[in-house]
């Protein structure tokens, strides 16, 4: 799928996209940074991508490696203080635009994104 993707295309990698945000979100509220930043590490290993494509999953994981210490919702919803997920999404909004754009440009296959 390259620059010519249809709108539903376009769609369809929104969602997928999306879920796997979702799917990671929830993962850091259940105290697994650590594991989400090596699973991201992980994935832009195995797809072999250059420095440059995988800046954006690099700085995520190091965001979430260095703030691991300090993410400990899964401690404050299990007595039931509120919690803000801005710092989370803000981590994961440069490597959800990167995979998007990386989609969309046809540079990865859409079943490497789940």
């Amino acid at each position: 799928m390259g620059i010519g993707a249809s709108n539903q295309d376009t769609e369809c990698i929104v969602d997928i996209c999306r879920l796997w945000v979702q799917e990671r979100l929830l993962r850091i509220l259940r105290g697994e940074a650590t594991l989400v930043a090596a699973g991201i590490r992980r994935s832009a290993t195995r797809r072999k991508l250059t420095t440059d494509e995988r800046e954006n999953m690099d700085r995520c994981a190091d965001y979430l490696l260095s703030h691991a210490p300090n993410l400990h919702s899964h401690e404050y919803l299990a007595v039931g203080f509120p919690i803000a997920t801005g710092v989370i999404e803000g981590a994961c909004r440069q490597l959800t635009m990167n995979t998007r754009y990386c989609a969309l440009r046809g540079l990865i296959p859409t079943s490497s994104i789940a």
